[in-house]
């Protein structure tokens, strides 16, 4: 669920950068300037998601060696 909000947020921010470059007087440094919010915003978005499957991944890993380990104690 928190993916989706920081995903919606991410959406909301770029659409809002672009629509800014749009309406302003000089387009050219407009764009510039949402293409660069829109990369950072979007690297950040990518890199949350990143984090957040790294950690999950080594929860579950853990989770995997102690199974075996339980279950190498109850055979003995």
């Amino acid at each position: 669920m928190r993916t989706f909000i920081f995903f919606v947020l991410a959406v909301f921010i770029t659409t809002g950068a672009f629509w800014g470059a749009l309406f302003s007087k000089n387009l050219l440094t407009g764009y510039i300037t949402a293409f660069v919010v829109a990369g950072i915003v979007w690297s950040l978005f990518a890199a949350w998601v990143r984090h957040r499957n790294r950690k999950t991944e080594l929860r579950e890993s853990q989770e995997r060696l102690f199974r075996h380990h339980m279950q190498m104690q109850r055979r003995r």
